[in-house]
């Protein structure tokens, strides 16, 4: 059975197209490219889900932060109020108790 033209080029389509699905033929034709190609694909997905995962996360510690300085900053200027207006007897007697505490073990020693 003598082979026509026709059946070798349907022959010869069906195999380029079987040995261009391999990535294997793709890497020893050419290794450098594939690989650097296959590294550039990994530093641009990973450097795009630490885009998304640092603005997300950045947009709640500037939150955080926010809530944060706003109480302590209430705590201070509460301080500074109970100061102006002589309201130091507790703040007094935490100061006296520290330096009884100090003095006992001053003794102790």
């Amino acid at each position: 059975m003598a082979k026509t033209p026709q059946s070798s080029t349907t022959l010869q389509s069906i195999d380029s197209r079987t040995s261009s699905a391999n990535p294997f033929n793709d890497w020893f034709a050419n290794p450098w490219k594939t690989t650097f190609t296959a590294f550039a694909s990994i530093v641009s997905l990973i450097a795009i889900g630490y885009g998304i995962a640092s603005h997300f996360d950045s947009e709640g510690f500037k939150i955080e932060k926010i809530e944060l300085k706003q109480e302590y900053g209430e705590k201070l200027q509460n301080a500074i109020n109970e100061c102006r207006e002589g309201k130091m007897k507790k703040y007094d007697d935490d100061i006296n108790q520290i330096r009884a505490t100090v003095e006992t073990l001053k003794k102790q020693k």
